[in-house]
Parts: C-alpha cells; structure tokens; sequence
C-alpha cells in the first residue's frame, strides 16, 4: 500500500484523508468527525456518574469548559497511524455527546512521514464573543521540534483560523503552552520555551503569548526566568516554565517552576509564582518582587505548581513535588510523587498548604470557601474536597484502574452544586478518556460516597529491600488490599498478586530485590500473617514507620503490656555539630543510614535552609547531608538517627566535630558505632511543626515518650535557640518541650523520636499542627 492510499483510507473510519481535507479546506485545519467512539457508557458499579468515553488506541482529556447548556471536553487521542491528535467532545446536559471532534496542527497536516508528527490540546477557553479556543502543541519527531499551536472554532466544533508558534528569531527547540485566559481583545497564553530537544530540562524559561482574538496574531511575547525577563532563552543550565495562569485585578498571575539555586542538574526545583501586568512587565509591592516568590514542599524533591486559580482573599494552588516520569503519548515529561494542596494570601505568602501522598494534585477548582483538588493516587484518580482552613472533608476515587483526573470544572445542576474532574481510564485493554460528575455528597467523608476510598482506616505497608538480591515475601489481611505508588522506587507492580480467599481474608504475594526499592499496598483490617524467603535483607514499614515482622502482625494485640520495651524500640537522636575553628572556607559532606534532620545547637552552630545545607534522600535509603561553613566559632548542627557511613571535607579552614556534645575525630564519627547492629531497628524521626495562624500569642508544651531537638523547616518555621524554645529531659526519660510563636505563617519545628504523649498550649492567636507535612489535631498526634 502506498503512502497516499494509506492515508485516504482513513475515510472509512469515518474520517476525510489529509490530502482531500487539505484540497476541501481553505482553513489547513483539522475539524473532522470521529467516528468509533461508541459513545459515552457508565462505567459499572461504579458509585458515581464515571464514564469512560471507549476509543480504539490511547486517548485521554486534559481539559474541561463548563457551558451553560453541557461542557467541552478536549484533549488528546491516537489515530490510526499511531499519532497522536487533537480532541474535542462536547456534552448537552444529560451529559450525552453532541459532537465529537478530530483536530490537526497545520505542519501535521501537511506531513508525508507517517508517525513522526503529533497534535495535541492542552487546554481550552471560551472564544470571545462564540465558540472556543483550543490551544496546545504540535511535534515532530523528526527533527524533534515542537511549536505551541491554537485553533479558534465555532460553536460547533468547526474551524475558523488555526496557527502554529515558536519564537521569532531565537534559537529555540521547543516552544508551548500549557493554559491561558481570555483578555479584553483576545487571549493570554502561557508555557514555556526551550533551547534544545525536548528531553533537555536544563535550559528554558517561562514564556507568555498575548494573541488577537480574529487570527491569533501575537501582540506581544516575552521569555521569564527569577533572573528577570528577556527577548530570548537565556543559556544558564536553568530550567523554569510556567503551568497555570489565573487573571487577578491589575494584570495576571502565572505559576509553574523554576532552579532558583543554580543548574537544574545539581538542585531541586521549586514552585514559581509571578505576577504580571497587562504588558507582561513583574508587578512588585505587596511582598512581591520583579523575579515572583518561590516555594517547595520537599527541599529534597523537585517542586512545581500545576494549576491555580485566584479567590477572593488570595490564591489556590495544586501541585507536586516529586521527579519527571516520561509519558509517551504525550512526548513530555509529567511531574509525579507528592500532592501539594495550599492556599496563599495576596501577598503570596502560604495561609495553608497539606501534602496528603498521592502521585500529584494537577488542577484545583473553587468549592465556596474552600476547594476541590484533582489528580492521582495509588493507579486511580483521585478527587480531594477541602474547607477554608485547609482541612480536608473527604476524598473520591473511581473503581476504574489505570486512571488519572488532569482538570475539573464545577457547575450547578438545579439546585445542587456539581464538580467535573476529567482524565482517562483503562478498560479493555486500552486507555479512554474519563468524565467524572460528582456533587459535594460525593466529597463527603460523612456522605458514604468515596467509592470505597476511606482514608482514615487504610494503612500503607511497605516492604524495601536493603541490598541487591532476592526478597519474596506472603501476607494476609483480614480486611481489604490494593496496589499503592510510594514513590517510582516504591511501587506494587502487576506482578504481585492479590488474592481473596474463602475465609473473607486476603493474601498477597510478590518479590523485590534491588537495593532501595520495594512494593507498596495499602490495607484495611489486621495483618494476620507474614512470611519471607531469599537471600536480600529487606525492612518493613507501616505508615511511615520502620517496624518488625512481630509489631506487624500484633500491631495493637500488647499495647499495654509494657511500656518500657516500646521506649527502647526509638533509637534517640544525636546531635552532630561541624564548628570552624578559624575563618576561611570548610565544606562537608556526611552519610547516615537512619535520617537526618537540620538542627539548632546554639545561636553560632545551627542548619541553615535548604539553600545552604541540604539533604537528600538516597536511592539505598541512606540520607546524604551536604553543607558549608567558616567563620571562626560558627558551624553547622544536625539531628540524626543510626550510623554515619561516610564523612568527607574539603576547605581551607580548620574544623572540629562533637556528638552529643564530646569531641571526636572523623574515624570515631564514621567507626564508633561499628558493633551497635540494632541501629537499624530505631525509629524514624518525625518533623513536628506548630504554625499560627493568625498574629498574637501561641503558646505550648509538649512531651515525648523518645527524644527531641530543635528542627529547621523553613525560613519561617523553625525552632529558636534554648532561651526561647526549651528541651528538659526528665527524670523519667521522657523529653518535654516548651515554647511559643504567634506571627501569622510563621513557627517552631521539632524532630521528635517516640511517642507525643502530652500536647497543651494557650495563648490568644489559634494555629495548627503539622507532623512530616500532614496536619494532625491534637487527639491525633497524642494518640496516633
């Protein structure tokens, strides 16, 4: 078969061939109807209105429009050529299709190469005055180019004016957009452009379109890094892009990321957030400044800001910090690892923020004063109601497998108020696309419509190997069990098997083996049983906690029993302080195989930030701390549990070390505990953080059944020095605790080993609770 006659004979699919439709239209632009989409079906037994909109190949939405008659869905799907083009289905408001849509970038149409180019919609807007924008990208894999690319249609779907875009005369690859919002005589786009190819994430910069609204022609376009604007990329081995834009009052605020700390390749990202006026020129005052604010969720991950929309009293934002996973259908890289809910005030400072685990929160949409938060978990998609506190209310999964939410909308159906969370879904053997109708009931933790997502009973159980080898391991619940994604080196895989047996219970059965990796599965009930064979060491943990096969299995049977055993289970944490004994330059670099925390030994010798002494997170479960000091009698302070295996300096300037406050060389510090082999059982440590609220006077004191130390979290969320925020050992070798804070946004952190058994606080301004990023109240951080 010929090439032409291969592509002419996609009319029998109900489509026109792409050199007919270019002889037929005067537009070059792509409007076809689709045929084979079988219609919308309702998903079985699932609890609400899910519907996975079956196409033969790859298709997924990654956007939404509510109308005041349905919505409009667009996104991407595979043709028969195994390309990848555009998407647009809209719904009435039975949500049954009115039409269905084929898209195709100019340059894709007009290529001969079969399955070297590919279209894609990213997002959609209202057109002005009728019809819709649908905006994304074209790609070529060819030459590896990439252009952002817009079509302008009517209400119909059809056609009006379609046009390509990459940057005027500079030297850049690859050029896109990722959202935008109508403006007064078209439209403002945002996304990114960068140097080289498309897998390159070290060069690139922010980049926004101002476009007419009658054939897309560009009013003005600029480039944006925190080093400021430019006409061009600028070639600084620094990675930055936005998002998400949201209209504000004087102008525009545009989230995304950015490398604020050096190359891409040597540093963590952190979520960017810049305002603009109507030129495009930075708004400054009000606590912002020409280059935008930047945040991170992990100091130890990169961080990005995916979607945000502006309320009254500030901005919503959802986001990930994690790593890039490569996504083939879409020829790009996806941000996945840890959900990231936060609200910021005017000024972009952070009123509340919540990491509830997750694969990433991608889109946010209003919910009267708080908010609803859409993205993935543990294989499904996943769908989080907040209050205006930040609290969550409840959570909503589909039964649907291999599912994602990219975007959600809301709308009012009669009386009730409805969310729209879209994405895609596998079923039969191939990935579709996914709609989601959801009322606030749904959301509801008290509603009983989770879809069997009960959050607060689950349990995640972790089994991670320690060494290169061979782990195989059998359990038994007498509950419920699903595949659960830690991280991408903590994951179930297909291969574990899960199992329901006659008696009610359940069993699961799987291997792992590379050193730093594991499987993960999340559990209601008890686990009854557990059982390993091979020859890697592995070790266990349930909730976060590192624990043994018999605290596994009698995980609540005796409790009571003995009190003492339980404290000698937490290793306590020891403090280690690097101090330069002259000015001059001293760099350090320490391994521990427990963790480490940044800690505060006195007003000289203390952790600063993440920008200046970092930690990070090996992939054998190691944790490696790199730092710098040198001023004379000045130094460094860490908390850390286990053993150091590696210590290393480098510098002109001399230094001494002290554990626990005695001095020891370097070979004591890495050899000293060489015999101890129970330092692997010990306890994590966990990061406690009391955060006001509100400005006035917070007050508290707490006890701990293991050991604490003064902890960095961030600039603003730190424990002072020991005439303000004080540690008291007593008699009974418990820890207390005692200090005060009060400026809103601003608070004391901990690292805490053991068990919170005493909370009280008083004071006039009201605050919050965090323990490793999640808020906890007061019951549950004493009794968890």
């Amino acid at each position: 078969m010929t090439r032409n006659e291969q592509r002419s004979s996609e009319a029998a699919d109900g489509r026109l061939g792409r050199r007919r439709f270019l002889g037929l239209s005067a537009l070059t632009a792509g409007g076809l109807a689709l045929g084979g989409i079988g219609g919308a079906e309702t998903a079985a037994a699932a609890p609400a209105s899910d519907r996975v909109f079956d196409t033969p190949r790859w298709s997924s939405f990654r956007s939404v429009l509510p109308l005041d008659d349905g919505l409009l869905l667009a996104g991407i799907r595979t043709s028969q050529s195994n390309e990848q083009i555009g998407w647009g289905v809209r719904l009435d408001d039975e949500y049954d299709v009115v039409w269905n849509r084929t898209y195709l970038s100019i340059p894709h149409l007009r290529s001969t190469d079969a399955g070297e180019d590919h279209s894609g919609i990213e997002f959609v807007l209202p057109g002005t005055d009728d019809g819709f924008l649908l905006a994304g990208w074209w790609h070529d894999e060819g030459p590896d180019t990439r252009f952002g690319w817009v079509t302008r249609v009517g209400s119909e779907g059809f056609p009006r004016w379609t046009r390509t875009y990459n940057r005027d005369g500079v030297a850049s690859f690859r050029d896109d957009f990722a959202d935008g919002v109508v403006t007064d005589d078209g439209y403002l786009l945002v996304g990114r452009t960068i140097a080289t190819q498309y897998t390159d994430e070290r060069n690139g910069d922010g980049w926004i379109a101002r476009i007419d609204d009658r054939q897309g022609r560009i009013r003005w376009e600029q480039a944006y890094d925190p080093a400021g604007s430019a006409d061009g990329w600028r070639d600084d081995d620094r990675h930055s892009e936005f998002n998400a834009v949201t209209a504000i009052d004087d102008g525009y605020l545009v989230v995304g990321e950015t490398s604020p700390d050096g190359r891409t390749q040597d540093t963590n990202t952190a979520a960017w957030a810049l305002r603009i006026d109507e030129d495009g020129d930075p708004l400054t005052g009000r606590g912002w400044s020409d280059d935008g604010r930047t945040y991170r969720l992990s100091p130890n991950r990169d961080n990005e800001f995916r979607d945000v929309v502006a309320v009254d009293d500030g901005y919503l934002v959802a986001g990930v910090a994690g790593r890039d996973d490569l996504v083939s259908e879409l020829h790009d890289y996806e941000m996945r690892g840890r959900a990231w809910a936060a609200k910021l005030d005017e000024r972009g400072r952070v009123a509340w923020q919540d990491a509830p685990g997750g694969e990433g929160f991608y889109a946010v949409q209003p919910a009267g004063d708080g908010a609803v938060f859409v993205g993935r978990r543990d294989g499904r998609a996943w769908a989080v109601a907040y209050d205006g506190d930040g609290d969550r209310l409840g959570s909503y999964r589909p039964s649907i497998s291999g599912s994602g939410y990219a975007d959600v909308a809301a709308g009012r159906r009669n009386s009730r108020r409805e969310f729209y969370p879209i994405g895609y879904g596998r079923r039969r053997g191939s990935t579709s696309g996914l709609g989601t109708r959801l009322t606030a009931a749904d959301l509801d933790a008290d509603g009983g419509g989770d879809g069997g997502d009960d959050d607060d009973d689950e349990r995640l159980l972790e089994i991670v190997a320690t060494e290169s080898g061979d782990v195989r391991y059998e359990f038994t619940v007498d509950g419920e069990v699903e595949r659960a994604r830690v991280t991408d080196r903590i994951k179930a895989e297909a291969d574990d098997r899960i199992r329901e047996n006659r008696d009610g219970t359940v069993t699961v059965r799987g291997s792992t083996g590379n050193r730093g990796f594991g499987d993960a599965f999340r559990f209601t009930g008890d686990v009854t049983e557990f059982e390993s064979r091979g020859d890697a060491d592995f070790f266990i943990r349930l909730d976060g906690e590192r624990v043994d096969v018999d605290e596994l299995v009698d995980d609540d049977d005796d409790d009571d029993d003995d009190d003492d055993d339980d404290d000698d289970d937490d290793e306590e944490i020891s403090l280690l302080e690097i101090v330069a004994t002259e000015r001059g330059d001293v760099r350090y670099e320490f391994t521990v195989d427990g963790d480490a925390v940044r800690a505060w030994a006195s007003e000289r010798v203390k952790a600063e930030d993440e920008d200046d002494d970092r930690i990070r997170e090996n992939r054998d479960g190691t944790v490696t701390v790199r730092g710098a000091t040198g001023n004379e009698g000045f130094g460094d302070a860490f908390g850390f549990t286990g053993r150091v295996t590696e210590f290393e300096s480098r510098g002109d300037a001399d230094f001494v070390l002290r554990v626990d406050g005695d001095r020891v060389d370097v070979d004591e510090l890495v050899d000293g505990d060489d015999d101890d082999d129970d330092d692997e059982s010990g306890a994590e440590i966990d990061l406690l953080e009391i955060v006001a609220t509100e400005q006035g006077d917070v007050r508290y004191e707490f006890t701990t059944d293991g050991d604490a130390v003064r902890a960095w979290a961030s600039e603003r969320i730190k424990a002072e020095d020991e005439d303000d925020d004080r540690i008291r050992e007593n008699r009974d070798g418990t820890v207390t605790v005692r200090g005060a804070t009060g400026n809103r946004g601003y608070g004391d952190a901990f690292g805490v080993t053991g068990d919170v058994t005493e909370f009280e606080s008083r004071g006039d301004a009201d605050f919050f609770i965090r323990v490793d990023g999640d808020r906890v109240d007061v019951d549950e951080l004493v009794d968890d």
